[in-house]
């Protein structure tokens, strides 16, 4: 199999051609958050809902947010 040579970030990275390139890595700035009661209430309701976890429903609305002020 030929092998090819892809860049993930600045680590080279080899893989087969017959698998999915690696995702790309980026890196995350860890922050305190609070929530008011109601607030974290529709978070998890909104989490349930989306059969996913709180934390993915923030990042998906601070990427929409960051996106929106460019």
């Amino acid at each position: 199999m030929m092998l090819q040579l892809a860049l993930d970030g600045m680590h080279p990275v080899a893989y087969r051609s017959d698998m999915a390139p690696p995702r790309k890595r980026v890196k995350m700035v860890r922050h305190e958050m609070q929530f008011s009661p109601s607030m974290l209430a529709w978070l998890r309701l909104e989490a349930q809902r989306q059969d996913s976890s709180v934390a993915k429903i923030v990042r998906q609305a601070v990427v929409q947010l960051m996106e929106s002020q460019q």
